[in-house]
């Protein structure tokens, strides 16, 4: 099988060029939340909203359950959506609320989906660093992506398990999920945002059109020469 391996190299714009843009809206936890309570009153029967764990601050770490009720969960396939790399890659958690609302929608195909499968999404598997740090590591220096810790991995290999679960309860919400429904598609979201930026450089940390028009094209070109080289 072969393997394809993107490597970011971070880019900072200088400041006077953000500045001709207005900042881009940042979707804030509290909008982030209420939508996923009005998609759980507005559509009671084909979307249900669960706390699969908390991240730091005591934030929700939450599961989207996304199927028709009316169709045998055994004639159906588990498709899971996460973004590990959400919160700092902001537009993994923005991409995953888009494909949520679309699931819900009466899009034939939507419709078609809800019948077929159960969909899970998890939009935001990091709420305190897409609320407040704008970094890959939990409170307790854990990246959820990688499993890393402040010292070494969390990750007993051997046995798939997380040696201390309680320094990673983003990560073990997720296996939880894995273990319950047994996935046959599982999708992570990448994205853009801040983090690849000292923590000096943004200012306010708020984003422009530059920083995420340039981000995208960077990893759209590499990835082009990745998949050509791979080929």
């Amino acid at each position: 099988m072969k393997r394809v391996f993107l490597a970011l190299v971070p880019f900072a714009l200088p400041l006077h060029a953000q500045e001709k843009h207005p900042p881009l809206h940042r979707l804030t936890w509290d909008e982030y939340a209420a939508t996923l309570a009005h998609w759980r009153k507005t559509c009671p029967k084909a979307a249900a909203l669960e706390t699969r764990g908390m991240s730091g601050r005591n934030m929700p770490v939450f599961l989207l359950k996304i199927t028709d009720p009316a169709v045998k969960t055994t004639d159906k396939q588990a498709c899971l959506v996460t973004t590990l790399h959400s919160g700092p890659e902001r537009t993994g958690t923005t991409g995953a609320m888009a494909f949520a609302e679309w699931c819900l929608s009466d899009d034939p195909l939507a419709v078609e989906t809800r019948k077929r499968q159960i969909v899970l999404i998890m939009p935001c598997v990091n709420p305190l660093a897409m609320s407040h740090t704008d970094r890959f590591r939990n409170e307790h220096g854990v990246d959820p992506y990688t499993g890393g810790g402040r010292v070494g991995k969390i990750w007993d290999v051997k046995s798939l398990t997380i040696r201390q679960p309680e320094q990673a309860p983003e990560l073990a919400a997720m296996l939880f999920v894995i273990d319950e429904y047994q996935p046959e598609v599982h999708a992570d979201l990448h994205g853009t945002g801040l983090q690849e930026y000292a923590p000096d450089q943004p200012g306010p940390r708020v984003e422009h059109r530059q920083n995420t028009h340039r981000s995208q094209r960077r990893e759209r070109g590499r990835l082009f020469i990745a998949v050509a080289r791979d080929a």
